[in-house]
């Protein structure tokens, strides 16, 4: 059961999402070369390939029929778009520990002090 399952969902796949879909117009292909047998006996398989898909085969061509042929129009019926959920928590790094004790001041200060200056240049005094 397994087994049918998994056939069964990659051929959805297949035929949904990628160009494998256009082997299901193979049958048009062998409808349009026997009509070709039919007008010309002498026109083999591999010539009535090759005038389809090598080289542009006359004016009196019906568009309409070709279109019809395999890998003849490519068409973008489904581009996937990847999304991915962004992760609730993600980090490269650990998460730095920040001090909660510590008081933090917008205000610069200074990394040295400078009473040595002061008390350097204070007048004599009694005592």
């Amino acid at each position: 059961m397994r087994k049918f399952i998994a056939i069964f969902f990659l051929s959805v796949y297949l035929l949904a999402f990628t160009e494998a879909r256009q082997l299901l117009k193979l049958p048009d292909l062998v409808g349009h070369y026997i009509t070709h047998k039919h007008e010309d006996p002498g026109t083999s398989f591999y010539s009535f390939l090759r005038m389809h898909y090598l080289e542009s085969h006359g004016k009196n061509t019906d568009p309409e029929n070709h279109t019809k042929l395999p890998f003849k129009m490519h068409d973008l019926a489904f581009a996937p778009a990847s999304i991915i959920p962004p992760a609730k928590e993600f980090s490269l790094l650990p998460k730095p520990v920040i001090p909660q004790d510590r008081n933090y001041s917008i205000f610069y200060i200074e990394p040295f002090s400078d009473e040595y200056l002061s008390s350097v240049f204070r007048p004599p005094s009694i005592g």
